[in-house]
Protein backbone atom coordinates (compact mmCIF):
# COMPACT_ATOMS: atom_id res chain seq x y z
CA UNK A 1 0.00 0.00 0.00
CA UNK A 2 1.00 3.32 -0.90
CA UNK A 3 0.50 6.10 1.49
CA UNK A 4 1.84 9.76 0.70
CA UNK A 5 1.21 12.70 3.29
CA UNK A 6 -0.77 15.64 3.00
CA UNK A 7 0.17 17.79 0.07
CA UNK A 8 1.42 21.69 1.01
CA UNK A 9 -1.85 23.05 -0.56
CA UNK A 10 -4.00 22.58 2.08
CA UNK A 11 -1.21 24.08 4.50
CA UNK A 12 -0.40 27.49 1.79
CA UNK A 13 -4.07 27.93 1.01
CA UNK A 14 -6.05 27.52 4.60
CA UNK A 15 -3.24 29.27 6.97
CA UNK A 16 -2.71 26.01 8.60
CA UNK A 17 -0.06 25.37 10.49
CA UNK A 18 0.05 21.03 10.15
CA UNK A 19 3.46 19.81 9.61
CA UNK A 20 3.72 17.73 6.51
CA UNK A 21 3.48 14.12 7.07
CA UNK A 22 5.89 12.26 5.93
CA UNK A 23 5.70 9.24 2.92
CA UNK A 24 5.25 5.78 4.36
CA UNK A 25 8.23 4.07 2.23
CA UNK A 26 7.26 1.96 -0.54
CA UNK A 27 9.58 1.26 -2.60
CA UNK A 28 8.48 0.48 -6.77
CA UNK A 29 7.99 3.88 -8.87
CA UNK A 30 5.79 3.28 -11.68
CA UNK A 31 2.80 5.21 -13.47
CA UNK A 32 0.70 5.94 -10.54
CA UNK A 33 4.35 7.75 -8.87
CA UNK A 34 4.52 9.47 -12.24
CA UNK A 35 0.88 10.34 -12.35
CA UNK A 36 0.97 11.99 -8.14
CA UNK A 37 4.03 13.27 -8.92
CA UNK A 38 2.64 15.55 -11.55
CA UNK A 39 -0.52 16.08 -9.41
CA UNK A 40 1.88 17.76 -6.92
CA UNK A 41 3.61 20.02 -9.45
CA UNK A 42 0.33 21.07 -10.48
CA UNK A 43 -0.15 22.20 -6.92
CA UNK A 44 3.22 23.81 -6.76
CA UNK A 45 2.57 25.42 -9.95
CA UNK A 46 -1.18 26.71 -8.58
CA UNK A 47 -2.91 24.76 -11.29
CA UNK A 48 -5.76 22.95 -8.98
CA UNK A 49 -7.74 21.84 -11.84
CA UNK A 50 -4.76 20.08 -13.62
CA UNK A 51 -3.79 18.54 -10.11
CA UNK A 52 -7.44 17.62 -9.32
CA UNK A 53 -7.80 15.78 -12.69
CA UNK A 54 -4.43 13.74 -12.18
CA UNK A 55 -5.73 12.98 -8.70
CA UNK A 56 -9.04 11.50 -10.23
CA UNK A 57 -7.30 9.61 -12.89
CA UNK A 58 -4.67 8.26 -9.88
CA UNK A 59 -8.19 7.11 -8.33
CA UNK A 60 -9.42 5.26 -11.56
CA UNK A 61 -6.34 3.42 -12.81
CA UNK A 62 -4.31 2.86 -9.27
CA UNK A 63 -7.62 2.25 -6.71
CA UNK A 64 -4.39 1.27 -3.60
CA UNK A 65 -2.78 4.30 -4.12
CA UNK A 66 -4.41 6.31 -0.68
CA UNK A 67 -2.41 9.54 -1.05
CA UNK A 68 -5.19 10.57 -3.65
CA UNK A 69 -7.75 9.90 -1.18
CA UNK A 70 -5.62 12.32 1.12
CA UNK A 71 -4.94 15.19 -1.43
CA UNK A 72 -7.77 15.64 -3.26
CA UNK A 73 -9.45 15.53 -0.14
CA UNK A 74 -7.62 18.10 1.68
CA UNK A 75 -7.99 20.31 -2.01
CA UNK A 76 -11.90 20.52 -1.46
CA UNK A 77 -11.63 21.00 2.15
CA UNK A 78 -9.31 24.14 1.34
CA UNK A 79 -12.05 24.58 -1.04
CA UNK A 80 -14.55 24.37 1.17
CA UNK A 81 -16.10 21.59 0.14
CA UNK A 82 -17.06 20.29 3.14
CA UNK A 83 -19.11 17.10 2.18
CA UNK A 84 -17.25 16.04 -0.63
CA UNK A 85 -13.96 16.65 1.92
CA UNK A 86 -16.04 14.32 4.28
CA UNK A 87 -16.67 11.51 1.75
CA UNK A 88 -13.27 11.46 0.48
CA UNK A 89 -12.32 11.22 3.82
CA UNK A 90 -13.98 8.12 4.63
CA UNK A 91 -13.84 6.13 1.99
CA UNK A 92 -9.86 6.59 2.60
CA UNK A 93 -10.32 5.28 6.56
CA UNK A 94 -12.49 2.13 5.16
CA UNK A 95 -10.28 1.29 2.51
CA UNK A 96 -6.75 1.37 3.92
CA UNK A 97 -5.44 1.28 7.28
CA UNK A 98 -3.87 5.09 7.23
CA UNK A 99 -0.77 5.49 10.20
CA UNK A 100 -1.85 7.08 13.29
CA UNK A 101 -0.03 10.53 12.31
CA UNK A 102 -2.94 10.24 9.45
CA UNK A 103 -5.70 9.63 11.54
CA UNK A 104 -5.19 12.21 13.78
CA UNK A 105 -4.20 14.57 11.01
CA UNK A 106 -8.16 13.73 9.67
CA UNK A 107 -9.71 14.29 12.96
CA UNK A 108 -8.07 17.62 13.30
CA UNK A 109 -8.92 18.81 10.60
CA UNK A 110 -12.36 17.70 10.71
CA UNK A 111 -12.91 19.18 14.00
CA UNK A 112 -11.74 22.55 12.32
CA UNK A 113 -13.41 22.63 9.61
CA UNK A 114 -13.29 23.31 5.75
CA UNK A 115 -14.23 26.78 4.77
CA UNK A 116 -12.88 28.83 1.80
CA UNK A 117 -10.13 31.21 2.29
CA UNK A 118 -8.45 34.08 0.26
CA UNK A 119 -5.83 32.56 -1.99
CA UNK A 120 -2.33 31.57 0.15
CA UNK A 121 -0.67 34.62 1.34
CA UNK A 122 3.24 33.81 1.81
CA UNK A 123 4.68 33.72 5.41
CA UNK A 124 7.73 34.42 4.16
CA UNK A 125 9.41 35.90 0.79
CA UNK A 126 9.83 33.09 -1.46
CA UNK A 127 11.65 33.06 -5.24
CA UNK A 128 12.11 31.16 -8.06
CA UNK A 129 14.51 31.25 -11.01
CA UNK A 130 14.78 29.55 -14.24
CA UNK A 131 17.17 28.80 -17.09
CA UNK A 132 16.76 27.62 -20.76
CA UNK A 133 19.21 27.57 -23.41
CA UNK A 134 18.76 26.05 -26.91
CA UNK A 135 20.76 25.71 -30.35
CA UNK A 136 18.63 25.06 -33.46
CA UNK A 137 17.84 25.83 -37.59
CA UNK A 138 15.27 26.98 -39.33
CA UNK A 139 14.77 27.06 -42.77
CA UNK A 140 13.09 30.95 -43.10
CA UNK A 141 14.86 32.90 -40.69
CA UNK A 142 14.11 36.30 -42.33
CA UNK A 143 10.52 35.07 -42.95
CA UNK A 144 11.18 35.32 -46.51
CA UNK A 145 9.19 34.21 -49.44
CA UNK A 146 9.41 30.61 -51.14
CA UNK A 147 8.64 32.17 -54.67
CA UNK A 148 9.86 35.56 -56.18
CA UNK A 149 6.90 35.51 -58.69
CA UNK A 150 3.74 36.23 -57.16
CA UNK A 151 0.19 37.46 -58.36
CA UNK A 152 -0.63 41.10 -56.73
CA UNK A 153 -4.69 41.79 -56.35
CA UNK A 154 -5.43 45.20 -58.10
CA UNK A 155 -8.21 47.21 -59.34
CA UNK A 156 -7.13 46.00 -62.87
CA UNK A 157 -7.01 42.66 -61.53
CA UNK A 158 -4.33 40.09 -60.52
CA UNK A 159 -0.83 41.61 -61.79
CA UNK A 160 2.48 39.72 -62.27
CA UNK A 161 5.10 40.48 -59.79
CA UNK A 162 8.72 39.38 -59.54
CA UNK A 163 10.49 40.12 -56.40
CA UNK A 164 14.03 40.60 -55.69
CA UNK A 165 16.56 38.19 -54.31
CA UNK A 166 16.30 39.95 -50.93
CA UNK A 167 13.00 38.68 -49.99
CA UNK A 168 14.13 35.00 -50.48
CA UNK A 169 13.76 32.68 -47.50
CA UNK A 170 16.89 31.83 -46.07
CA UNK A 171 17.92 28.72 -43.86
CA UNK A 172 20.13 29.65 -40.81
CA UNK A 173 21.21 28.40 -37.42
CA UNK A 174 20.17 30.02 -34.07
CA UNK A 175 20.74 30.06 -30.70
CA UNK A 176 17.71 30.21 -28.19
CA UNK A 177 17.89 31.57 -24.36
CA UNK A 178 15.05 32.77 -22.21
CA UNK A 179 15.79 33.49 -18.06
CA UNK A 180 13.14 33.76 -15.46
CA UNK A 181 12.44 34.73 -12.32
CA UNK A 182 9.52 35.26 -9.51
CA UNK A 183 9.26 36.26 -6.53
CA UNK A 184 6.33 36.41 -4.27
CA UNK A 185 6.91 38.74 -1.26
CA UNK A 186 6.08 38.03 2.35
CA UNK A 187 2.56 38.87 2.94
CA UNK A 188 1.23 39.16 -0.05
CA UNK A 189 -0.82 36.34 -2.22
CA UNK A 190 0.32 37.02 -5.37
CA UNK A 191 3.65 37.30 -7.47
CA UNK A 192 5.65 39.56 -9.58
CA UNK A 193 7.75 37.73 -12.40
CA UNK A 194 10.14 39.09 -14.98
CA UNK A 195 11.22 37.15 -18.12
CA UNK A 196 13.77 37.90 -20.83
CA UNK A 197 14.30 35.79 -24.44
CA UNK A 198 16.05 35.96 -27.18
CA UNK A 199 16.94 34.33 -30.26
CA UNK A 200 20.49 34.94 -32.39
CA UNK A 201 20.84 33.56 -35.93
CA UNK A 202 24.22 32.93 -37.47
CA UNK A 203 24.02 34.68 -40.31
CA UNK A 204 20.94 37.17 -40.53
CA UNK A 205 22.09 39.47 -37.98
CA UNK A 206 19.54 41.87 -38.81
CA UNK A 207 16.46 39.03 -37.33
CA UNK A 208 17.86 38.62 -34.42
CA UNK A 209 15.53 39.24 -31.73
CA UNK A 210 14.87 39.83 -28.04
CA UNK A 211 12.04 40.65 -25.74
CA UNK A 212 11.60 41.75 -22.20
CA UNK A 213 8.33 41.51 -20.04
CA UNK A 214 7.68 41.77 -16.63
CA UNK A 215 3.91 41.55 -14.71
CA UNK A 216 2.48 40.93 -11.17
CA UNK A 217 -0.12 37.94 -11.10
CA UNK A 218 -2.56 37.69 -8.44
CA UNK A 219 -5.04 34.49 -7.23
CA UNK A 220 -8.52 34.99 -6.47
CA UNK A 221 -11.61 33.28 -5.46
CA UNK A 222 -15.38 34.16 -4.64
CA UNK A 223 -18.44 32.09 -4.20
CA UNK A 224 -17.54 29.41 -5.66
CA UNK A 225 -15.43 30.52 -8.38
CA UNK A 226 -11.73 30.94 -8.69
CA UNK A 227 -8.93 32.30 -11.21
CA UNK A 228 -6.40 35.47 -11.47
CA UNK A 229 -5.77 38.59 -12.62
CA UNK A 230 -2.26 39.35 -14.23
CA UNK A 231 -0.74 42.77 -15.51
CA UNK A 232 2.31 42.98 -17.86
CA UNK A 233 4.27 45.51 -19.94
CA UNK A 234 6.66 44.19 -22.40
CA UNK A 235 9.41 45.50 -24.89
CA UNK A 236 10.17 43.48 -28.42
CA UNK A 237 13.22 44.33 -30.60
CA UNK A 238 14.53 43.31 -33.67
CA UNK A 239 18.27 43.79 -34.49
CA UNK A 240 19.09 46.22 -31.54
CA UNK A 241 16.02 48.55 -32.40
CA UNK A 242 12.54 49.08 -30.21
CA UNK A 243 9.75 47.54 -32.38
CA UNK A 244 6.99 47.06 -30.03
CA UNK A 245 5.67 48.27 -26.59
CA UNK A 246 2.95 46.36 -24.82
CA UNK A 247 0.38 46.64 -21.65
CA UNK A 248 -1.55 43.95 -20.85
CA UNK A 249 -4.45 43.05 -18.85
CA UNK A 250 -6.16 39.81 -18.17
CA UNK A 251 -8.67 37.95 -16.00
CA UNK A 252 -8.88 34.36 -16.07
CA UNK A 253 -12.13 32.81 -14.44
CA UNK A 254 -13.33 28.59 -13.73
CA UNK A 255 -15.95 27.40 -11.25
CA UNK A 256 -14.04 25.12 -8.42
CA UNK A 257 -12.62 21.99 -8.77
CA UNK A 258 -16.07 18.93 -8.87
CA UNK A 259 -14.92 15.29 -7.99
CA UNK A 260 -17.73 15.05 -10.29
CA UNK A 261 -16.26 15.85 -13.44
CA UNK A 262 -13.66 14.76 -15.33
CA UNK A 263 -13.53 17.83 -17.61
CA UNK A 264 -12.74 21.20 -16.54
CA UNK A 265 -12.85 24.58 -18.11
CA UNK A 266 -12.30 28.36 -17.62
CA UNK A 267 -13.15 31.62 -19.38
CA UNK A 268 -10.79 34.40 -19.93
CA UNK A 269 -10.79 37.87 -21.16
CA UNK A 270 -7.68 40.11 -22.14
CA UNK A 271 -7.19 43.26 -22.88
CA UNK A 272 -3.72 44.72 -24.44
CA UNK A 273 -2.58 48.17 -25.81
CA UNK A 274 0.80 47.75 -28.14
CA UNK A 275 2.99 50.72 -29.50
CA UNK A 276 5.45 50.34 -32.65
CA UNK A 277 7.93 53.42 -32.01
CA UNK A 278 8.82 52.71 -36.05
CA UNK A 279 4.89 52.08 -37.14
CA UNK A 280 3.00 54.24 -35.66
CA UNK A 281 0.33 53.82 -37.81
CA UNK A 282 -0.24 50.08 -36.07
CA UNK A 283 -0.70 50.99 -32.47
CA UNK A 284 -4.15 49.38 -31.60
CA UNK A 285 -5.63 47.89 -28.91
CA UNK A 286 -6.07 43.62 -29.20
CA UNK A 287 -8.51 41.83 -27.08
CA UNK A 288 -9.72 38.60 -26.55
CA UNK A 289 -12.21 36.31 -25.25
CA UNK A 290 -11.54 32.86 -25.02
CA UNK A 291 -13.15 28.88 -23.19
CA UNK A 292 -10.46 26.36 -22.57
CA UNK A 293 -11.47 22.90 -21.68
CA UNK A 294 -8.96 20.57 -19.89
CA UNK A 295 -9.00 17.03 -18.88
CA UNK A 296 -7.46 13.40 -18.63
CA UNK A 297 -6.97 10.77 -21.32
CA UNK A 298 -5.32 7.58 -20.17
CA UNK A 299 -2.06 8.73 -18.54
CA UNK A 300 -2.36 11.74 -20.37
CA UNK A 301 -3.93 15.33 -20.36
CA UNK A 302 -5.42 17.47 -23.17
CA UNK A 303 -6.07 20.89 -23.91
CA UNK A 304 -9.21 22.57 -26.19
CA UNK A 305 -8.99 26.34 -26.24
CA UNK A 306 -11.14 28.99 -28.52
CA UNK A 307 -11.75 32.64 -28.20
CA UNK A 308 -12.83 35.45 -30.51
CA UNK A 309 -10.13 38.49 -30.93
CA UNK A 310 -10.11 41.96 -32.26
CA UNK A 311 -7.49 44.80 -32.99
CA UNK A 312 -8.53 48.51 -32.92
CA UNK A 313 -6.26 49.82 -35.11
CA UNK A 314 -8.42 51.97 -37.52
CA UNK A 315 -4.93 53.64 -39.34
CA UNK A 316 -3.37 50.63 -40.05
CA UNK A 317 -3.36 49.52 -43.66
CA UNK A 318 -6.91 47.43 -43.65
CA UNK A 319 -8.37 49.34 -40.45
CA UNK A 320 -9.70 47.73 -37.66
CA UNK A 321 -9.36 43.65 -37.83
CA UNK A 322 -11.09 40.77 -36.32
CA UNK A 323 -11.12 37.19 -35.87
CA UNK A 324 -10.96 34.53 -34.31
CA UNK A 325 -8.40 31.06 -32.94
CA UNK A 326 -8.21 27.82 -31.39
CA UNK A 327 -5.69 25.96 -29.57
CA UNK A 328 -5.54 21.77 -29.20
CA UNK A 329 -3.11 20.30 -26.93
CA UNK A 330 -2.01 17.30 -25.74
CA UNK A 331 0.72 15.87 -23.28
CA UNK A 332 1.57 12.17 -22.79
CA UNK A 333 4.20 10.21 -20.89
CA UNK A 334 6.14 7.86 -23.11
CA UNK A 335 7.82 5.75 -20.03
CA UNK A 336 11.21 6.34 -18.82
CA UNK A 337 14.93 6.94 -20.64
CA UNK A 338 18.09 6.00 -18.36
CA UNK A 339 15.72 5.40 -15.95
CA UNK A 340 14.24 9.33 -15.55
CA UNK A 341 11.07 10.05 -17.35
CA UNK A 342 10.82 10.36 -21.31
CA UNK A 343 7.18 12.99 -21.99
CA UNK A 344 5.84 14.08 -25.10
CA UNK A 345 4.20 17.42 -25.79
CA UNK A 346 1.73 18.42 -29.05
CA UNK A 347 0.26 21.75 -29.87
CA UNK A 348 -1.40 22.87 -32.66
CA UNK A 349 -2.91 26.56 -33.13
CA UNK A 350 -4.71 28.59 -35.65
CA UNK A 351 -5.54 32.00 -35.97
CA UNK A 352 -8.16 33.71 -38.51
CA UNK A 353 -7.57 37.38 -39.21
CA UNK A 354 -9.85 39.39 -41.41
CA UNK A 355 -9.22 43.92 -41.94
CA UNK A 356 -12.37 45.64 -42.14
CA UNK A 357 -11.43 47.93 -45.41
CA UNK A 358 -9.27 47.55 -48.62
CA UNK A 359 -5.52 46.90 -47.84
CA UNK A 360 -4.25 49.87 -49.92
CA UNK A 361 -7.17 51.41 -52.31
CA UNK A 362 -6.51 52.25 -55.70
CA UNK A 363 -3.15 49.47 -55.68
CA UNK A 364 -4.94 46.72 -53.86
CA UNK A 365 -8.27 46.51 -53.53
CA UNK A 366 -8.55 43.56 -51.17
CA UNK A 367 -9.30 43.43 -47.96
CA UNK A 368 -6.76 40.92 -46.28
CA UNK A 369 -7.61 37.78 -45.10
CA UNK A 370 -4.84 35.99 -42.85
CA UNK A 371 -4.32 32.31 -41.32
CA UNK A 372 -2.45 31.93 -38.97
CA UNK A 373 -1.15 28.35 -38.05
CA UNK A 374 1.58 26.88 -35.19
CA UNK A 375 2.18 23.26 -34.75
CA UNK A 376 4.98 21.80 -32.17
CA UNK A 377 6.28 18.29 -31.19
CA UNK A 378 8.02 18.65 -28.01
CA UNK A 379 10.18 15.53 -26.35
CA UNK A 380 11.40 15.82 -22.76
CA UNK A 381 13.36 14.15 -20.66
CA UNK A 382 13.49 15.09 -17.27
CA UNK A 383 16.83 14.80 -16.43
CA UNK A 384 16.45 15.39 -12.25
CA UNK A 385 13.53 17.31 -10.45
CA UNK A 386 14.42 20.44 -11.95
CA UNK A 387 16.23 20.34 -15.05
CA UNK A 388 14.60 18.71 -18.52
CA UNK A 389 16.35 17.99 -22.19
CA UNK A 390 14.00 19.35 -24.34
CA UNK A 391 14.20 18.11 -28.57
CA UNK A 392 11.51 20.32 -30.26
CA UNK A 393 9.84 20.64 -34.05
CA UNK A 394 8.13 23.37 -34.86
CA UNK A 395 5.77 24.52 -38.09
CA UNK A 396 4.66 28.74 -38.61
CA UNK A 397 2.19 28.69 -41.62
CA UNK A 398 1.13 32.46 -42.31
CA UNK A 399 -0.94 32.09 -45.48
CA UNK A 400 -2.63 34.82 -46.62
CA UNK A 401 -5.06 36.23 -50.18
CA UNK A 402 -2.19 39.13 -50.38
CA UNK A 403 1.03 36.96 -51.68
CA UNK A 404 3.67 39.63 -50.62
CA UNK A 405 2.72 38.90 -47.00
CA UNK A 406 2.62 34.69 -47.11
CA UNK A 407 5.53 32.70 -45.85
CA UNK A 408 6.34 29.08 -44.06
CA UNK A 409 8.88 27.79 -42.09
CA UNK A 410 10.00 24.83 -39.93
CA UNK A 411 12.62 24.52 -37.31
CA UNK A 412 14.14 22.18 -34.96
CA UNK A 413 15.79 22.59 -31.66
CA UNK A 414 17.59 20.94 -28.99
CA UNK A 415 17.69 22.96 -25.34
CA UNK A 416 18.44 22.28 -22.08
CA UNK A 417 16.03 23.64 -18.96
CA UNK A 418 17.08 24.26 -15.23
CA UNK A 419 14.57 25.53 -12.44
CA UNK A 420 15.71 26.70 -9.16
CA UNK A 421 13.48 27.43 -6.16
CA UNK A 422 9.66 25.59 -4.95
Amino acid sequence: MVLAGASALYCATAGAAEPAVQPVAEAAAGPADELYARAMQALLNAEPLQAQALLQQLMRDHPYFAAAWLDLALLHCALGEQDRADALWNDMLQRFDPPAAIVELVVRLRARGCTRTAPAVSQNAKQRFALQLGRGHTNNANQGLAELDVWLPSNRGLLPLRLGPEVAQRADNFYLWQAFASTQPKGFSGHAWAQWQGQWFDHERAHRNHSLVAGWQQPWSLSGWQGQWLGSVGWYGVDGASQMWRLHAMAQASPAPSSQSAVHWQIEVGTAWQHFPQWPAFDGYLSNLSARWQGTLGSGAWLVEAGLLHEAAPNRPGGTRSGWQMVLGHEMPLGELAGRPLQLQARWQQQRWRSSRPYAPGLIDLQRLQTLQQASVQLRWLGSDQSAWVLQWASHANDENIALFAHRSQSVQLGWQRSWGP
